[in-house]
């Protein structure tokens, strides 16, 4: 729907494999979030924790970024100037974005494995 409402805005159609893959990015970076709210979720009794370290990575991130530029290259963060880029067709180096992509799997994997074995400890 988001691909045929941006091609009639824009008047004509956009490229579809860089949308497509913009899209994976953003689902990728997604379910980090999850998977990342879901292992404090399950190391932390309490809510305040959870909620400060996954805003604390989001937008901790985003601030520090602004300080010390070379974060921006690091994923989770690095997505947030790639994926429009990557939606728009306009990134030159495709090796990062697929990178960065595969980092995010491999942190949300992380996250989530990592999640279940505290889980199944603490079930037991």
């Amino acid at each position: 729907m988001a691909y045929g409402l941006l091609s009639l805005k824009g008047g004509e159609l956009l490229p579809f494999a860089p949308f497509a893959t913009a899209v994976l990015g953003l689902a990728l970076h997604t379910l980090f979030y999850l998977a990342l709210t879901m292992l404090l979720g399950v190391c932390f009794d309490s809510r305040g924790a959870v909620l400060g370290g996954s805003l604390g990575c989001l937008l901790g991130g985003s601030i520090l970024a602004g300080f010390i530029p070379p974060v921006t290259a690091i994923p989770p963060w690095s997505m947030a100037g790639l994926l429009p880029a990557l939606a728009a067709g306009q990134v030159q180096s495709t090796t990062f974005a697929a990178v960065s992509m595969v980092v995010m799997a491999v942190l949300g994997v992380a996250c989530t494995g990592l999640a279940i074995a505290k889980f199944k400890r603490i079930e037991f």
